[in-house]
C-alpha cells in the first residue's frame, strides 16, 4: 500500500525516518517481485540491485540471500495462502465443489509429484511432493493425494466431501490403480482420466495406427526436414518466403501439432513449388545427397499429396482445435461425451463423402474411434460413467439431446446400470441419515430427468428454457435447425459462448430447496457433477513452472522450498487477477438474472421459473504455440 502512495515517498528518505514496518514492507514487496519472476536468492546481495535502491531511497539497503529465504519467504507464503483463500471464499457460489489434479515431472533436482485443486476457471496450485526414489506404485499416489485432501479439509474445518468432489490423474495403469484404492476409501469420489490427453491419443491413433495416414505425415516430415537440415536450402527458403510464415517440424511426441506441419506445408505449396523453380536451385543443392533432393522435388510435385493432406486435415484440424480447448480450465467434463460424439459424426460424413483414401484406411478409422470410444484391448476409452451422469444431470446438453442418435454404429447406452453404480455410491456415504430412502428418491429422480421430454416435470420445463435460449443460437451461427448436425467446431463455439454451467448450478440449487416439486437427493449430486475438471494441464503447466524454478543453477533448493516458491509463483498471478477483476476474473458468465421467482400456483401448472443467462462474448480462448504444447503423450499405452 506504501509503494501505491508515491507522493508518500522521496529523495529525501532515510532508513531509520522510514521506521520497521516500512522496511519490512519493502522487503517483503521485493520478495514478491522475486518469486514472481522465479529469481534465485543471490539477486538480493547484487550490488547493481542495491545500488539502484540506493538511488530511489537513499541510505536504504534491502536484506541479503539469508534474510529473504528465512524471513521474508514465509511471510510473502502466508500472504499468498490467505490471499488463495480469499478468492474461493469470493468465488464459492459460482464453484462449490472442486477437483484435485496430479502429475509428475523431471526437474534438476529429481521426480516431483505436483497438485492443483480446480473448479471452473479458478485453478490454484496446491502442494509439490517428491517422489522416492523407488518404483511407486498406485497405493502412494492414492495415499499422497488423500493426505492433501485432508489437509485442506482440516484446515477449513470441515469434512473432504465438503469440498472435493473428484479427481483427475493421467491415464497410466498407475494412476488407474490409484483411482480404484480411492473410491473404496471414499466411494464418493469422482475419478476421471484426463480428458485432454485422450483425445491426443485420438489424434495419435489417425497418425500412427493407419498406415496410409502415417504415410502422408512421413512424407511431409522429410520434406520438412529436408529444408531444416540443410542451411543453404533453408536460407533460399526465407529469401521466397519473404516473411512468410515458415514450414515446422512438430515434436515426436506431440501429434496434435502433426496437423501444424501439415497445415504450414500445404499453405506454403506455392512457395515449395518456387524454391525447386528457383534459378539458383541447383547451385544451392550441388553439394547436398542426390536422393535426398530428388524425394524433396517429388514430394513438391506432388499434387495428389496435396490433395489428400486438404482431406486429411479435415479430421486432424478438429482434433487439434478439440484438443486446445479440452485443455482450457474453462472446459467442463459434462461437455467431453458431447464433443467426442459430434466428432463422430464427423467422421462418420468423411468417411461417406471421402474419394482420396481406400476402404481399408477408412474402416480402420472407424474401428479406431469405437476401441477409442470404449477402451477395448490397450486402448484407453474415453466413454466412463460418471462423464454420462454428468451430461445427463447438464441442462445444457440434456436439452438437445446429444445421446438420441449414436454415430458410426456406438452401442447404446445403459442407463439403468450407469444409474445404479454412480448414485448407489453417493447415496451410501453422502446421505448418512437414510442412504436407502435418498437412493430411492435419487433414481426416481434419475429415470424422471431420462424421460423429461414426456412428462410436464419443473425439470421438463426447464430443459424447455434452456433450449429456447440456446437453439436460436445455433440457428443463427450454424443455420442448422437440430443440434445433432452441429459440426465440433461450432460445438466448440457455443460451448464457450453460451453454456452456462454458473445458470446450471443455481437451477440445480432452486430445484433442491423446492419441496413440493424439486429433486432435492439429486441435487445434491448434480451440484458435484457439474463442477468436475476432466484434464490435467494446469497440472502440466504448473510442472513447467517448476521446471523455471528448480534449475540445474539451483538443484539444491530444499522440498518445502521449492513448494513454496512454486505456490507463490503460481498463485501470485492468481491474485493479480482476482484484485484487477474480482471474482469475475474467474467467473463462467457475465450476468445472471436475479429472476428467481417460486413456481406459481396456477391451475395450469406453467413454470414461471425460467431464467436466463447471458454469456460472455469474450470468453478466453487457449491458444498454444507449436512448441509449448501443454498435453503429455509420454504415457505407456500399452501398460494402461
Amino acid at each position: 500500500k506504501f509503494l501505491r502512495q508515491g507522493s508518500m515517498m522521496s529523495h529525501a528518505t532515510t532508513s531509520r525516518e522510514m521506521g520497521p514496518a516500512l522496511r519490512d514492507n519493502l522487503a517483503l514487496n521485493l520478495m514478491a517481485f522475486m518469486a514472481y519472476h522465479a529469481l534465485p536468492f543471490t539477486v538480493a546481495d547484487s550490488p547493481r540491485l542495491k545500488k539502484y535502491v540506493q538511488m530511489l531511497l537513499p541510505g536504504y539497503t534491502p536484506p541479503g540471500d539469508f534474510t529473504m529465504r528465512e524471513k521474508f519467504l514465509p511471510k510473502l507464503f502466508n500472504s499468498t495462502v490467505s490471499g488463495v483463500q480469499d478468492v474461493w471464499d469470493a468465488c464459492s457460489l459460482e464453484y462449490p465443489f472442486r477437483t484435485l489434479a496430479g502429475d509428475g515431472v523431471k526437474t534438476a533436482g529429481g521426480d516431483v509429484f505436483n497438485m492443483t485443486e480446480a473448479s471452473g476457471n479458478l485453478v490454484v496450485f496446491v502442494r509439490l511432493k517428491r517422489t522416492p526414489n523407488t518404483t511407486l506404485d498406485g497405493e502412494w499416489y492414492a495415499n499422497t493425494i488423500e493426505a492433501e485432501m485432508k489437509h485442506r479439509a482440516n484446515a477449513a474445518k470441515v469434512e473432504i466431501h465438503m469440498i472435493f468432489c473428484a479427481i483427475a490423474l493421467d491415464n497410466v495403469s498407475v494412476n488407474l490403480r490409484a483411482f480404484r484404492i480411492l473410491q473404496q476409501r471414499h466411494p464418493w469420489i469422482i475419478a476421471v482420466g484426463c480428458r485432454a490427453h485422450l483425445f491426443d491419443l485420438v489424434i495419435e491413433d489417425v497418425f500412427k495406427r493407419i498406415d496410409e495416414f502415417q504415410a502422408i505425415l512421413d512424407e511431409v516430415r522429410a520434406a520438412v526436414r529436408f529444408i531444416k537440415d540443410h542451411s543453404r536450402v533453408n536460407k533460399l527458403w526465407t529469401t521466397i518466403l519473404n516473411g512468410g510464415r515458415t514450414v515446422v517440424l512438430f515434436p515426436e511426441t506431440r501429434f496434435a501439432y502433426g496437423d501444424l506441419m501439415l497445415e504450414r506445408f500445404f499453405n506454403n505449396r506455392s512457395a515449395l513449388y518456387d524454391l525447386i523453380n528457383h534459378d539458383d536451385w541447383a547451385d544451392t543443392t550441388r553439394s547436398t545427397n542426390r536422393n535426398l533432393t530428388s524425394n524433396f522435388e517429388d514430394t513438391v510435385n506432388n499434387p495428389a499429396l496435396f490433395t489428400k493432406i486438404k482431406g486429411l486435415r479435415e479430421i486432424t484440424s478438429v482434433l487439434s482445435a478439440i484438443i486446445h480447448f479440452v485443455e482450457s480450465p474453462s472446459f467442463s467434463a459434462s461437455w467431453t461425451l458431447p464433443l467426442f460424439l459430434s466428432l463422430g459424426r464427423l467422421l462418420e460424413d468423411w468417411i461417406r463423402r471421402d474419394r482420396n483414401f481406400s476402404s481399408e484406411a477408412k474402416t480402420e478409422l472407424k474401428n479406431t474411434y469405437l476401441r477409442r470410444w470404449n477402451g477395448s484391448g490397450n486402448f484407453v476409452g474415453v466413454f466412463n460413467p460418471s462423464l454420462v451422469v454428468a451430461s445427463v444431470l447438464d441442462p445444457n446438453i440434456h436439452c438437445l439431446g446429444f445421446f438420441s442418435k449414436l454415430p458410426l454404429g456406438l452401442p447404446t447406452i445403459q442407463y439403468d446400470s450407469i444409474m445404479r453404480s454412480e448414485l448407489g455410491r453417493f447415496c451410501s456415504t453422502l446421505f448418512f441419515s437414510d442412504p436407502d430412502e435418498s437412493y430411492n428418491a435419487a433414481t426416481h429422480e434419475f429415470k424422471a430427468l431420462l424421460l423429461a421430454g414426456l412428462s410436464r416435470t419443473k425439470w421438463a420445463k426447464l430443459l424447455e428454457s434452456y433450449k429456447a435460449r440456446i437453439m436460436p443460437f445455433i440457428q443463427e451461427a450454424t443455420g442448422v435447425a437440430n443440434a445433432l448436425s452441429l459440426k465440433p467446431l461450432d460445438l466448440i463455439g457455443l460451448m464457450k459462448k453460451h453454456f452456462s454451467l454458473y445458470q446450471a448450478k443455481m437451477d440445480w440449487m432452486l430445484m433442491g430447496r423446492d419441496e413440493e416439486h424439486g429433486v432435492g437427493a439429486l441435487a445434491v449430486i448434480a451440484m458435484r457433477y457439474l463442477c468436475i475438471q476432466a484434464q490435467t494441464a494446469d497440472v502440466e503447466r504448473a510442472n513447467k513452472a517448476n521446471k523455471v524454478i528448480h534449475t540445474k543453477a539451483r538443484f539444491s533448493l530444499k522440498e518445502t522450498t521449492t513448494h513454496v516458491l512454486l505456490y507463490c509463483y503460481h498463485n501470485l498471478r492468481l491474485l493479480e487477477k482476482y484484485e484487477e477483476n474480482g471474482a469475475r476474473a474467474f467467473s463462467s458468465a457475465t450476468f445472471v438474472s436475479a429472476n428467481h421467482e417460486e413456481e406459481s400456483d396456477d391451475d395450469d401448472g406453467d413454470d414461471d421459473n425460467s431464467v436466463v443467462s447471458v454469456m460472455d462474448e469474450t470468453a478466453t480462448e487457449t491458444t498454444e504455440e507449436a512448441d509449448d504444447a501443454e498435453v503429455s503423450t509420454d504415457t505407456n499405452e500399452e501398460e494402461a
